[in-house]
């Protein structure tokens, strides 16, 4: 057996080198407490950029069912993060506030995993509390990497599991892998430990991918992709499989924004009126977005304009050309439909210099292309027009033709 080499980093960190004969250096002749503790200090700088950054995080959600061999697609959910001091925040595509919402406020069912962003690689590398081995150089996706292996007690532990209404913090373990020369970490495996029985569960494995994103912000490591995955006690496995991109970097004294930019020398325009939309209307629209089952998720915007003008006792109330805008709010597998029940959320409308916030009812919805029935109105979600499509491989056109009733307020 080689020599065991024990030193501490600082008050609560021990780590330990197994080395084949001596305590060699991972990096030229530095001893491993240094490239250990350097690539430690990379790690902190790179999380504390992340406070000046934004991501856009797609999530993709599938189930496994007990004695299948593949998963099946649930669905899809895109948002915005960011974060501030320990926390990650979240907003819809294109929100103009980032909130401290829990992710539930966004995705209210199903497995959705958080903490990828920064809050795994700040919890492991930044806090005391974990346990590090040196497990030697291995080869990984072409590169030869250092690995380490750590254990972090449930005392020390911020991982917390939940499974319908129960949840529980647990002790975790696992692996990172990181480059000798550039000090990038470049994977971290993390897995729940010592899940209590009444969870219902026995595993849970997070796996986060790092890089440096291509035309993304420069000179810092990023989170790539992330998967996780969740078993329960009765055989089903839940999966999240998780992206980020068009991440950007803004500075202390910036705004944030999300829309086009103001064309120079514009004078600023004046805010639009407010109107109050009484409720029974019935307003005819179309869709101008379109979506497939190939891109499609909760949180894309959904835009729509008014097809004529909607009057009551001879007063103009909507014009014709006023546009409608919303979300996408859920996607629920329909399985014995052969289907696809997608929540759409219409949320407030513009019109020359007025805007009004819209609240109500789907009542009708079909494609004026497709002879059969296969797009459809549904019994209504939770504050959301319902549209059921059929099929595995869907596809909601631009044009559809909707109908909504506005409700009382």
């Amino acid at each position: 057996m080689g020599l065991l080499c024990l030193f501490a980093l600082r008050p609560g960190i021990l780590l330990s080198v197994m080395a084949a004969g001596i305590c060699a250096g991972l990096a030229g002749d530095l001893p491993p407490e240094v490239v250990f503790a350097r690539f430690r200090e990379k790690v902190r700088q790179d999380v504390g950029r992340l406070a000046n950054c934004t991501c856009l995080e797609t999530i993709e959600r599938s189930v496994r069912q007990p004695g299948a061999d593949s998963y099946q697609f649930l669905d899809r959910v895109r948002l915005e993060v960011t974060t501030a001091g320990e926390k990650e925040l979240l907003t819809w595509p294109g929100g103009a506030h980032f909130e401290e919402w829990a992710v539930t406020s966004f995705v209210t069912s199903g497995l959705v995993a958080t903490g990828m962003f920064s809050s795994y690689a700040r919890n492991l590398f930044l806090r005391d509390g974990a346990t590090f081995q040196y497990g030697g150089l291995e080869e990984l996706d072409g590169r030869r990497l250092v690995r380490y292996d750590f254990r972090v007690s449930l005392l020390s532990n911020s991982y917390r599991l939940r499974n319908r209404n129960a949840s529980a913090a647990v002790a975790s373990k696992g692996s990172f892998w990181f480059d000798a020369g550039s000090l990038e970490l470049v994977r971290l495996d993390e897995f729940a430990d010592e899940i209590p029985a009444e969870l219902g569960l026995t595993g849970a494995l997070t796996r986060i991918r790092y890089e440096r994103l291509p035309n993304a912000v420069p000179d810092l490591l990023l989170p790539q992709s992330a998967e996780v995955v969740l078993r329960h006690s009765t055989g089903e496995v839940r999966r999240n499989k998780i992206e980020f991109a068009q991440c950007r970097e803004y500075l202390a004294e910036s705004s944030v924004s999300f829309g086009p930019p103001e064309p120079a020398g514009q004078a600023p325009q004046a805010e639009p009126s407010r109107v109050d939309l009484p409720g029974g209307l019935t307003i005819k629209m179309e869709l101008d977005s379109s979506f497939d089952s190939a891109t499609a998720a909760i949180g894309d915007t959904v835009r729509a304009h008014v097809v004529e003008d909607v009057r009551r006792s001879g007063k103009l109330i909507l014009p014709k050309g006023a546009v409608a805008t919303g979300r996408i709010r859920s996607m629920e597998r329909q399985a014995r439909a052969g289907g696809f029940l997608l929540g759409i959320e219409l949320t407030g409308m513009r019109w020359e210099n007025n805007q009004a916030e819209l609240r109500g009812e789907l009542l009708e919805a079909r494609s004026a292309k497709q002879l059969e029935p296969s797009i459809h109105a549904a019994s209504q979600t939770s504050g959301a027009g319902a549209v059921f499509v059929k099929g595995e491989q869907w596809s909601l056109p631009a044009g559809l033709r909707m109908v909504w009733q506005t409700s009382h307020p």
